[in-house]
């Protein structure tokens, strides 16, 4: 009696259900669904306006400035790139041509002395075809202004005359200069200036220091024009015929 019992109690026993297909099935979808969630979720944060997406993920919004600062560093970077490159160019800088002529000091006011008329010319752009003593030309500078065109003649203290002739075409008729003595000399220095044509005494004059004078002579006719330096006293420098100029 109690092993029928028995049998009949085990026999009426509830037993779990066997594993289906259906099952499986049924854990497979809901998988699914989670990894489409998560997904759906990931590209909403990525296109979600900064406050939003600040709000949803805390980190958002320090990703999005570490790329910004990228950004405006590479801006930057190249923007200072581009103003090295440039700056040569901007300030355009260009090399000055050296001053010709001799090195006689070019301190003082122009004397804004200039040849009038087609047929004008410095003697200083001239060649002269003879000469006694040294013969310079360039800008020399008398009681403070300067002459561009000028020509000066150096000769000893208590030496001979000295000169230069230049060879003209007889068709000039005036000969124009400021006469004087170069600011380096010294202050005793006197010295006469005296202008030939075809071996004639045409003008002189006597210079001082600090005392140009102008000077002016008819050379109608000449083809031999001479500038002579004689020498009186002192110690003396350069005599100048300053921006000296026929026409």
């Amino acid at each position: 009696m109690s092993e029928s019992n028995t049998t009949l109690e085990s026999e009426s026993e509830p037993q779990p259900p066997a594993p289906s297909g259906k099952g499986w099935a049924s854990f497979g979808a809901a998988a699914l669904t989670v990894l489409i969630t998560l997904i759906a979720t990931l590209v909403a944060l990525r296109f979600m306006p900064s406050g939003v997406a600040t709000s949803l993920v805390p980190n958002a919004e320090s990703t999005t400035t570490a790329m910004a600062v990228t950004t405006a560093t590479e801006t930057a970077t190249a923007t200072v790139m581009e103003t090295v490159t440039e700056t040569p160019a901007a300030l355009g800088a260009t090399d000055s041509p050296a001053p010709t002529g001799a090195a006689e000091s070019t301190d003082g006011a122009d004397s804004g002395n200039a040849p009038v008329g087609p047929n004008s010319v410095y003697l200083a752009d001239l060649d002269g075809t003879d000469h006694d003593g040294d013969i310079e030309t360039g800008p020399a500078t008398m009681k403070g202004t300067r002459y561009g065109h000028s020509l000066w003649i150096t000769g000893l203290y208590g030496g001979d005359n000295q000169f230069i002739e230049y060879t003209i075409d007889g068709t000039y008729k005036t000969f124009n200069t400021t006469i004087g003595i170069n600011d380096e000399s010294s202050i005793d220095c006197v010295l006469e200036l005296s202008v030939f044509g075809n071996g004639k005494l045409l003008t002189k004059k006597t210079a001082r220091f600090a005392k140009p004078a102008p000077m002016s002579a008819d050379i109608s006719g000449q083809i031999k024009l001479r500038l002579m330096r004689t020498y009186i006293k002192g110690k003396c420098g350069n005599a100048v015929f300053g921006d000296a100029r026929i026409a």
